[in-house]
């Protein structure tokens, strides 16, 4: 609890700025750094579990590895900000919402598979450890990938782009404290990119009239990931209520991750390629002998909004877990909560589409913000709400966890109600009631023209 809180807590204040410094030195860089925390804490954690009597404090250094993995952005939700901008970097604004379910899938398939991994090494070696010696490899050869195998993502002119924009804010900032309190600013000054606009489509300077769309998802999101603070207490549940043993603790969690795996990794983006393809925009002749032709929309606005297909039944659906009856009721019930985990990835490919559509450039700095919301909440936040509901109710009412779960994301799907996703814009630019008032215009001339002659 100690380390997940230090390095949490870091990683609020690092995994922003390593993101929006992703933006002006490249993604590989940033995401390299990372690699080299995670081999870092796998070898601290070697050191100090082999050899606690020669190092100071003994097993409390065990802090010191979680102080420089938080310092290096790969706490909670440190590592994920630099790697989403790296893949929406790489794809089509209308692919990002499937690629990453892909992702967030892949890493639920890897948390399913790694303790029955980890339970064999054990058996075979009978040697603890030996699981942090795998992982420990495992890293390294992600790590020397990231360095020396994995291209770069973003052209040497976006970054020297960035590079000036942050050089001409920085220059703003006249006299040491003032360069130094613009430093420390700048490790949540990402934040601010979730503020509302005072720009609106009518023109006016108005805060009530401008574009809160960022605000609200920011909200619904965090408020979404406190639900992994209930992790910890729902295993606690499971054995207080059900009498499960720890080899059945371990059978629910992998069912529960490969079910997750497979509805992020298969069945959502199949369904969203299926009915997400990007649809043939006419676009008009600029010379009355050029004929129509079609070019396709690459806008991802065109997707269902993230509320509509993976939050509206998630409160019923914990509802139905805080009162199964049985073990196996309680089982298939966690099961199907699992199909609303593609939440994350949808409504944070919504994001990035309205803020590039909003005239926003850096992919980094946006996700940059959002992992300092995934570090406030999932570190922080989520742990302490649980576990007070928990210690107040184990004995009265144990599923009252199950029912906060529910409230939460009730919240959350009020707030994703609330995000207004503008028209998608055609090839020019241009709205679509802008491109049908110029199609009535061309129209009315031709009329025009036609009656002159």
């Amino acid at each position: 609890m100690v380390l997940s809180t230090v390095s949490g807590v870091l990683g609020c204040f690092t995994a922003a700025w390593l993101s929006s410094f992703s933006d002006r030195y490249g993604r590989i860089v940033a995401l390299g750094i990372m690699a080299l925390s995670f081999v870092y804490d796998d070898f601290h954690f070697l050191l100090v579990s082999t050899l606690p009597h020669l190092l100071p404090g003994g097993y409390w250094f065990y802090v010191v590895g979680a102080v420089i993995v938080g310092l290096s952005g790969g706490g909670s939700g440190g590592a994920t900000g630099a790697l989403r901008a790296y893949v929406a970097d790489c794809t089509e604004p209308h692919e990002r919402s499937r690629l990453f379910a892909i992702m967030v899938g892949f890493s639920w398939l890897g948390g399913a598979v790694g303790p029955t991994i980890g339970g064999l090494l054990t058996t075979r070696t009978g040697n603890l450890l030996s699981i942090f010696y795998f992982s420990a490899a495992i890293r390294l050869v992600f790590a020397f990938m990231m360095w020396f195998i994995v291209p770069e993502s973003l052209a040497k002119a976006t970054m020297l782009e960035s590079r000036r924009l942050h050089a001409e804010a920085s220059a703003e900032a006249n006299g040491a404290f003032a360069q130094w309190l613009h430093t420390i600013s700048s490790l949540v000054a990402p934040l601010a990119i979730f503020l509302p606009s005072r720009a609106s489509r009518d023109g006016t300077s108005s805060y009530l009239k401008g574009n809160w769309n960022l605000l609200f998802i920011a909200v619904s999101f965090g408020i979404s990931l406190c639900l992994w603070g209930s992790l910890e207490y729902e295993l606690q549940y499971t054995a207080a209520v059900w009498k499960w043993t720890t080899e059945q603790i371990g059978y629910w969690l992998t069912i529960t991750g490969v079910t997750k795996a497979v509805h992020l990794s298969l069945l959502l983006p199949g369904i969203t390629y299926i009915f997400n393809r990007p649809k043939p925009a006419i676009q008009l002749p600029v010379q009355p002998e050029t004929p129509l032709r079609s070019t396709s929309s690459t806008s991802s606005l065109s997707e269902t909004p993230p509320h509509s297909s993976q939050t509206e039944s998630a409160p019923r659906r914990f509802i139905f877990v805080a009162f199964a009856p049985n073990p196996l009721t309680f089982t298939i019930a966690s099961m199907v909560t699992c199909f609303g985990a593609g939440f994350s990835p949808a409504i944070q490919s919504a994001a990035l589409t309205i803020y590039t559509e909003s005239g926003g450039s850096e992919a980094g700095k946006l996700f940059g913000a959002f992992s300092i919301v995934e570090a406030l909440c999932i570190a922080l936040l989520g742990p302490t709400i649980y576990g007070v509901t928990f210690m107040k109710t184990i004995a009265t009412l144990p599923s009252a966890i199950y029912m906060l779960t529910a409230v939460l994301l009730t919240i959350s799907l009020f707030f994703s109600l609330l995000i207004r996703v503008p028209k998608p814009l055609n090839f020019d630019g241009v709205h679509h009631e802008e491109s049908s008032d110029a199609i009535d215009r061309v129209s009315q001339d031709d009329a025009t023209t036609s009656r002159l002659a």
